[in-house]
C-alpha cells in the first residue's frame, strides 16, 4: 500500500495554482532564494520582464528599481532604433511591400465576402502607389528635416547643426527673401553650395545668424532657447571666418580666381553683408568682386543666372548706401527676362504701345488684373498732383502697379511663375536706385559716358521731369515697399538705413536745399533735420494728405523695431487725425487706393502699428489746435 502523500506548504500550493492557471509568474518555493527574473524575447521583437506579482509591493525597492531600469532601457533602445531608421540611405518601395502581401494572400486566399474587400484594398493601394513611390524616391525626402545627405555630396563635411542651418536657409530664408519661385531658387543654391566650400560657408553664416536672431526675438526669456541662439550665433561667425579664409586661398590661385564660382561666392557675401548693414565688409567685398571681374574679362561672358546674382548683390549694396548701382544692366540680360515686355511695356492712352516689342501685337501685352485688386493705383492716376510728376516717375508707378498685380496673382497661382520672374524685381530696383530727383524739381540723369544701353533705357523711360517735390519721396517709398513687401527684408538690419533715408526725403527743405545722397551713410544718420514748415513733409500735408498717409504707413511698417519708428508713428497720428480715419477699415480703403495688399504674414505687424498710432492719437487728442508735422 502506497504511503500517504506528504502535506505541501502554502507557497507550494500557490505555485501550483499559478502554473495551472497559466500566469507568467515565477514564485519562490519554500524558503529558497527568489528565482531570478527573466527577460524573454517575445514575438515581433518585443521584450518582456517576468516579475513576481505578489512580491511587487511598495517595500520591495529592488524590484521597483529593476522595473524602472527595464523601462528606461527599452525607451532609449527605441529612440536609437528610430534615429537609425531616419538616417537610413534607402527605404523599401511600396512595390516591395506589395509583393510580400501578394505572396501571403496567395498562401491564404480570401473566400466569400472577403474577396470584395480584398479587391477594394488593392484598388486603394493602386491609387496611392504613384504618390507613395514619388515620396520615397524624391531627392527632397532625404534633404528635408530629419534626413542627412545619404550620399555625402557636399564639398565639406556637414554636421547635424550645419544640416539644420542649411534646412533653415532653404525653408525660411529663401521663401522670405525671394519674391517668387522659391523651390527652384532653393534647388539652385543647393547645387552651387555642395560643390563650393566658400559659398556653403557663406550660406551657413547667413542661416545661423538669422536663426539666432529669430530665437532671441521669439524666446527672449527661455534659458535653453538663449543658449541655442548663442550657439548658433557662434557658428555663424565661425562660418563667416571660414568662408573668408577659403576665398583668400582661392584668389591666390590664378586659375580659380577667374572662375564664376569665385565671383558667385563673393557676390553672395556682398548680399549678406549688405542686408546685415555691415558697411566696411560690403565695400571690401565689392572691391574684390570688381577685381575678379577684371580678371574674368567682364560680365558679358557670364550666363543669365550668374548675372542675376551679381545684380542682386549690386542693388542691395546700393540700397544700403542709397547710391547708384555699380554695374550697368546688359541688354542681353534684360531681354532674356521672359515677361519683361508684358510687365514693363504698356499701351498709352492713344492706343500705341510705349516701347512695344517688335512684331508683337499690342493686345498681347495686356496684363489681366484680378477683380479684388482692381482699385490698386487708382488714387495715383486720378490725383490732381499726378500730371505734375516727372515722366520717369509716372512710368515707375505704372510698371510697379503691374509688378504688384503680377506678384499677388503669382502667389495665389504659382503655375504662372517663369524662371526669370525674380529678375523683374531686380531690374526695377536697379532702375529706382539709378534715378535721382532733387527737391528743386530736377532729375539727376546718368553720366554721358555710360554704356549706350543705359542711355537707351533712360530715353525709354522718358526722363522729362515736371515741377513736383513728390518725385523723390515717391521713389524712396517705392524702394521701401519693394524691399519689405516683396523681398521681405524687414527683419534685417539694413532696414534701419532704408527707413532713415525715407525720413530724410520727407524732411528735405524746399526749394533750394538738397540732400546729398552720395555722402557717407554713417554721417547721414546724424544730420540736423530741418523743422521749419518749408519741407516736403509739410507740402504733402497741405497738397496730398492721403498720399502722405500711405507713405508714412509704408515707412511705419518698415521701421518697426528701428530708431525711426516713433517718428513715423507720431506723423501717422497727425495724418490720421487730419483725415478723420476713425477705424481700420477706413484706413485700409485709403491704402488700397495706392499700393497695398493684404499679406497673411504681415497682419500682426499691421495691427501693432495701427494700435500704436491710435494710442498716439489718444495722447494728442482728436480735437484741438492744429499741429505742425516736425522732423526732429
Amino acid at each position: 500500500m502506497a504511503p500517504p502523500p506528504k502535506p505541501q506548504s502554502s507557497s507550494s500550493n500557490s505555485a501550483r495554482s499559478s502554473i495551472s492557471s497559466g500566469t507568467s509568474l515565477e514564485l519562490p518555493i519554500g524558503n529558497s532564494a527568489p528565482a531570478p527574473r527573466r527577460t524573454v524575447q517575445g514575438p515581433g521583437g518585443g521584450e518582456f520582464l517576468f516579475v513576481d506579482s505578489q512580491a511587487d509591493t511598495a517595500e520591495n525597492h529592488a524590484l521597483k528599481k529593476e522595473k524602472q531600469a527595464f523601462a528606461l532601457n527599452k525607451y532609449f533602445r527605441r529612440r536609437r532604433e528610430a534615429a537609425i531608421e531616419r538616417v537610413k540611405p534607402s527605404k523599401p518601395l511600396p512595390s516591395s511591400r506589395r509583393r510580400i502581401e501578394h505572396q501571403s494572400q496567395l498562401q491564404n486566399p480570401a473566400t466569400g465576402d472577403d474577396e470584395g474587400t480584398e479587391n477594394r484594398d488593392w484598388e486603394l493601394e493602386d491609387f496611392n502607389d504613384y504618390s507613395a513611390i514619388t515620396q520615397y524616391t524624391s531627392l527632397t525626402t532625404y534633404l528635408s528635416q530629419g534626413h542627412t545627405d545619404p550620399f555625402a555630396s557636399a564639398a565639406v563635411e556637414l554636421t547635424n547643426p550645419r544640416y539644420s542651418y542649411f534646412y533653415h536657409f532653404r525653408t525660411h530664408i529663401i521663401p522670405a527673401c525671394y519674391p517668387l519661385d522659391a523651390t527652384r531658387i532653393s534647388t539652385y543654391w543647393w547645387r552651387q553650395a555642395i560643390t563650393q566650400p566658400a559659398l556653403l560657408q557663406a550660406l551657413m553664416f547667413l542661416a545661423a545668424g538669422h536663426q539666432a536672431s529669430l530665437q532671441l526675438t521669439n524666446n527672449a526669456h527661455g534659458r535653453n532657447s538663449q543658449e541655442t541662439a548663442f550657439r548658433a550665433l557662434k557658428d555663424s561667425w565661425r562660418s563667416r571666418g571660414d568662408s573668408l579664409k577659403l576665398l583668400q586661398d582661392i584668389i591666390r590661385d590664378p586659375g580659380w580666381a577667374v572662375a564664376e564660382s569665385t565671383g558667385l561666392a563673393i557676390a553672395t557675401l556682398v548680399t549678406i553683408e549688405a542686408v546685415n548693414a555691415n558697411f566696411a565688409a560690403v565695400e571690401a567685398h565689392a572691391k574684390g568682386l570688381r577685381r575678379v571681374f577684371d580678371l574674368f574679362g567682364g560680365l558679358d561672358r557670364a550666363d543669365h543666372m550668374f548675372l542675376s546674382k551679381i545684380y542682386l548683390s549690386d542693388v542691395k549694396a546700393a540700397a544700403l548706401t542709397n547710391t547708384r548701382p555699380s554695374y550697368p544692366i546688359f541688354p542681353k540680360w534684360r531681354n532674356a527676362i521672359l515677361q519683361h515686355a508684358k510687365l514693363y511695356q504698356f499701351e498709352t492712352s492713344a492706343g500705341q504701345g510705349q516701347g512695344q516689342a517688335r512684331g508683337q501685337p499690342a493686345h498681347e501685352l495686356k496684363l489681366t488684373t484680378p477683380r479684388h485688386l482692381g482699385t490698386l493705383g487708382t488714387s495715383f492716376f486720378k490725383a490732381p498732383w499726378y500730371p505734375g510728376l516727372a515722366s520717369s516717375m509716372k512710368t515707375f508707378l505704372r510698371v510697379f502697379l503691374r509688378l504688384l498685380v503680377y506678384y499677388e496673382s503669382a502667389v495665389l497661382a504659382p503655375e504662372l511663375v517663369m524662371d526669370t520672374d525674380n529678375d523683374l524685381y531686380i531690374l526695377f530696383e536697379h532702375q529706382l536706385l539709378d534715378t535721382r530727383y532733387t527737391t528743386a524739381e530736377r532729375v539727376i540723369t546718368t553720366a554721358e559716358d555710360e554704356a549706350e544701353a543705359e542711355a537707351e533705357m533712360s530715353r525709354s523711360l522718358g526722363i522729362n521731369p515736371r515741377n513736383s517735390p513728390l518725385n523723390e519721396p515717391l521713389r524712396l517709398t517705392l524702394l521701401t515697399f519693394l524691399t519689405t513687401r516683396m523681398w521681405h527684408l524687414q527683419p534685417f538690419p539694413a532696414m534701419e538705413y532704408t527707413t532713415r533715408y525715407l525720413k530724410e526725403g520727407l524732411c528735405a527743405t524746399l526749394p533750394d536745399a538738397e540732400i546729398d545722397r552720395n555722402r557717407d551713410p554713417e554721417t547721414a544718420l546724424t544730420i540736423d533735420l530741418n523743422t521749419d514748415t518749408n519741407t516736403v513733409l509739410h507740402h504733402l500735408t497741405t497738397t496730398a494728405p492721403d498720399l502722405l498717409f500711405w507713405i508714412l504707413f509704408v515707412g511705419g511698417m518698415a521701421s518697426q523695431s528701428y530708431t525711426s519708428y516713433p517718428w513715423f508713428v507720431e506723423q501717422l497720428a497727425l495724418s490720421v487725425r487730419s483725415l478723420g480715419l476713425w477705424e481700420w477699415e477706413q484706413a485700409r480703403e485709403v491704402l488700397g487706393g495706392f499700393f497695398w495688399c493684404d499679406q497673411a504674414g504681415l497682419k500682426r505687424a499691421e495691427e501693432v502699428l495701427w494700435r500704436d498710432v491710435l494710442g498716439k492719437v489718444a495722447a494728442i487728442g482728436w480735437e484741438g489746435a492744429e499741429m505742425i508735422s516736425r522732423c526732429d
